[in-house]
């Protein structure tokens, strides 16, 4: 029987689109307008502090560890000069949500 493995390109391509929606998911559980129409209307607004409190720590945990992951990925990529590397990761630092699928785009996609 065959093991099927995952194409790596096709993990930072996941990993590349997760992020932003992490960011998307921990924004509609901290903003109180958001929460009131998205959660709301699922059902998900009478959840206990703790779960909404653990999912908010959870997203953080996943959308951080995204971010520095891409950010040792440009500090190694060879094809970029140093001040390019440089440049991508305080970029991916400073505007993760939006430069993590712009990295992957440019970089990682023909990988």
């Amino acid at each position: 029987m065959s093991e099927r493995h995952m194409n790596p390109a096709r993990v930072w391509k996941i990993l590349a689109f997760a992020q932003p929606a992490f960011c998307a998911v921990l924004w509609s559980f901290v903003s109180v307008r958001i929460r009131l129409v998205s959660w709301c209307q699922m059902g998900l607004a009478h959840l206990a502090y703790r779960t909404v409190l653990a999912f908010i720590l959870l997203c953080v945990i996943f959308a951080v560890s995204i971010a520095l992951m891409f950010m040792v990925h440009a500090l190694r990529n060879a094809r970029l000069s140093w001040g390019m590397r440089l440049w991508w990761t305080t970029a991916l630092l400073l505007f993760s949500p939006l430069l993590v699928p712009a990295y992957w785009l440019l970089h990682l996609r023909r990988a």
